[in-house]
C-alpha cells in the first residue's frame, strides 16, 4: 500500500532515475495488492482532495525536470533557459537547495550562480537543462523548513523584501470560528468569545 501511495502522490517530487529503480516494486506492489482483496479495497476508498479550488499542472520540460531532480540529487550546479512571467527567455547558472510543491505548481528553491539570496524557479518554466561537474553552493544555514515557515512561498506583497509577521484580528459567527479552532492559522492563535455573540 505505501508503494502504491508513494508512486501517486510523491512521482513528481521524486528524481526519475530513482522513480525507475523503483518501477520493480511498484510491479511488485501491484502484483501482491491484486491477491489481497482487503488492503486492494484499502487503495480503491482512500483518496486526497485539496481544501482550495484544484488547478490543472501546467506541463513541465521532462528532460528539464530530469536535470534538475539529478543537479539537486548529486548536489551539482546547473545551467539552464528560463522563461519567467515576462516571457523572456534567460541563461542562469543556478545552486539547488530543494524543491518545494505549492498546489500544482512545483518549485526549485535555489540561488543564482554567485549569489547568496534564496530564490524560487517555477519547474514549468525550464525550457532547459544541464548538469554541471561543479559542486553547488549553499548558503552556510540554509535550511528548507526555516525558509517554508518564514512565508517566503506564501502570501507576500512585495518579493524583493523579507517576509514580517502580521497580527490579524478576525471577527466571525462563532460556527466559523470552530472551523479555525480545529485548524489553526498560527501557532499562537487565540480565540475569544465577543458579548455580541460572535
Amino acid at each position: 500500500v505505501t508503494f502504491m501511495m508513494v508512486e501517486e502522490h510523491l512521482k513528481h517530487l521524486l528524481p526519475p532515475s530513482l522513480i525507475n529503480e523503483m518501477m520493480p516494486w511498484f510491479d511488485l506492489a501491484r502484483r501482491s495488492l491484486s491477491e489481497q482483496n482487503n488492503v486492494r479495497q484499502w487503495v480503491n476508498r482512500v483518496r486526497i482532495v485539496p481544501a482550495s479550488q484544484p488547478l490543472i499542472p501546467p506541463t513541465i520540460d521532462q528532460q528539464a525536470q530530469q536535470v534538475i531532480y539529478e543537479g539537486l540529487l548529486q548536489d551539482k550546479q546547473i545551467e539552464c533557459i528560463y522563461q519567467g512571467r515576462e516571457r523572456e527567455e534567460k541563461s542562469y547558472l543556478l545552486n539547488p537547495l530543494g524543491l518545494v510543491q505549492k498546489g500544482a505548481i512545483i518549485y526549485l528553491i535555489c540561488t543564482r550562480h554567485d549569489k547568496t539570496d534564496i530564490q524560487t524557479f517555477a519547474l514549468h518554466r525550464f525550457k532547459s537543462a544541464i548538469v554541471l561537474n561543479s559542486r553547488a553552493m549553499h548558503p552556510i544555514h540554509f535550511d528548507i523548513d526555516a525558509y517554508i515557515d518564514s512565508g517566503a512561498l506564501g502570501f507576500r506583497v512585495d518579493y524583493n523584501k523579507p517576509t514580517e509577521n502580521i497580527a490579524l484580528e478576525l471577527t466571525m459567527s462563532e460556527e466559523d470560528a470552530h472551523y479555525f479552532d480545529e485548524s489553526q492559522l498560527s501557532k499562537d492563535q487565540t480565540i475569544q468569545k465577543l458579548e455580541n455573540g460572535l
